[in-house]
């Protein structure tokens, strides 16, 4: 094991782990998780550092999640859970290319769907299992971690060294 996939081990996968068995850690686990998957998906789908629109990471993330119907889905899940996430910690209500959504949320009902992706009496519904999501995201991203590591995006090498306990790790190019 490298030492790349040793520090994501440490600083992701594990503590990840331990959060999956929060029932309350649903949106810390997807602001971890959104994340490692732009990261993995960007270099899969060949985009890099460059700007999502027009690209083929929709058609990776649709090859990951294949419960997400098509393109358009995946866009809007994509600016709903990501973008309202980590831009206002909360998932968002209204798309910009397709207008409201009568429900986003996350929950962990192992009964329910990873993703579920319908229509209610007043628009639109998402819905995450965010400990399955997670768990396919990591086992995807330790599956080609080569990918992850980002040959496409050197401005954003991973943090290799840890130089102290409790120092998360320094970049360094």
């Amino acid at each position: 094991m490298t030492t790349n996939q040793q520090n994501f081990e440490r600083w992701f996968k594990v503590p990840l782990q331990a959060l999956y068995k929060d029932p309350d850690a649903g949106f810390i686990i997807l602001m971890i998780t959104l994340p490692l998957l732009e990261r993995y998906l960007r270099q899969r789908s060949g985009v890099g550092h460059r700007e999502l629109r027009g690209s083929s990471f929709y058609s990776e993330l649709l090859k990951l999640f294949p419960c997400i119907p098509d393109e358009s889905a995946a866009m809007d899940f994509w600016e709903v859970y990501r973008h309202g996430l980590l831009h206002q910690a909360s998932g968002k209500l209204v798309s910009r290319r397709a207008g409201n959504f009568e429900e986003v949320s996350i929950h962990n009902d192992d009964a329910r769907p990873m993703i579920a992706f319908g229509y209610g009496s007043k628009g639109r519904i998402f819905q995450v299992h965010s400990v399955m999501f997670s768990k396919h995201v990591i086992a995807n991203i330790e599956a080609d971690f080569a990918s992850f590591e980002a040959p496409l995006s050197p401005e954003n090498p991973l943090s290799t060294v840890a130089v102290t306990r409790g120092t998360s790790g320094v970049y360094r190019p």
